[in-house]
């Protein structure tokens, strides 16, 4: 199912919906998503980096950080690749202030240092799972 082009177009096209109840309904919603996404790389590719990886403080709240966190872990195999990705938004935000005069507000830096410590942690989490 979760290989089926029109499939993951009604995906996408409810995500924002089901979203929202991310708050609230989280122990609904998330296990559908990342039973999903753990069978398809470019769905979750998609959620990840264009829902979840974002600077918008008015949507990104901590559920949707963790949720992104259980995105990042879903699938072993492409957890680095996933972190990587992470990490360069990370560095793309910095390279913005740093060179294009971009100005954050203080909770789009906040929300930055969450995105780096989940960074931070995905990647211990994955040097464990190595080490195994």
């Amino acid at each position: 199912m979760s290989e089926q082009p029109q499939i993951i177009d009604k995906i996408k096209n409810a995500f924002d919906k089901l979203a929202v109840l991310l708050d609230t309904k989280a122990s609904l919603i998330k296990p559908i998503f990342l039973a999903i996404c753990a069978k398809n790389k470019d769905l979750g590719d998609w959620i990840m980096m264009n829902r979840l990886v974002s600077l918008d403080t008015s949507f990104i709240k901590r559920e949707q950080i963790s949720f992104l966190g259980d995105i990042i872990s879903s699938n072993k195999d492409k957890q680095l690749e996933k972190i990587f990705k992470l990490k360069t938004f990370i560095l793309d935000q910095l390279d913005k202030v740093a060179t294009h005069n971009v100005t954050l507000s203080t909770e789009q830096l906040v929300l930055l240092k969450r995105y780096v410590k989940l960074h931070n942690a995905k990647l211990i989490e994955y040097s464990h799972y190595l080490n195994e």
